[in-house]
């Protein structure tokens, strides 16, 4: 129930296109748990969980025009040696986050908790 709320969430606020309906939201939160939950990034975080906005962001939104990303690309963000390590970056709300760049893809990950917070495709 609470993943349908959250989808729903989404759908209404732009985050995620209408076109994208639950049962890809679903499959895609259980293919980020699959793939990316337990994996350990190139300076040694290890990813704990997603944040909602994260399935969002991999799926992408017509709304806001912004391309989805590749699951297997956010890995190789994180987990490639060759990837750019932004410095951690603490908020004026005490929240705190790490970016990794790589192969067209940025990701920002909570360097304390290891929970994936979200994607966005760069060129």
């Amino acid at each position: 129930w609470e993943a349908f709320k959250s989808y729903k969430r989404a759908i209404q606020t732009g985050e995620l296109t209408a076109l994208a309906d639950f049962t890809l939201y679903q499959e895609t939160s259980r293919e980020i748990d699959e793939k990316l939950v337990g994996l350990t990034t190139s300076n040694g975080i290890k990813i704990t969980g997603k944040s909602i906005h994260f399935i969002s962001r991999v799926i992408g939104s017509i709304e806001q025009r912004r391309s989805g990303v590749d699951i297997k690309t956010v890995s190789e963000a994180l987990t490639d040696p060759n990837a750019i390590v932004y410095p951690v970056k603490t908020y004026r709300d005490g929240s705190t986050s790490q970016k990794f760049r790589y192969s067209g893809v940025e990701v920002s990950v909570n360097p304390y908790t290891g929970n994936l917070i979200q994607t966005n495709p760069k060129i």
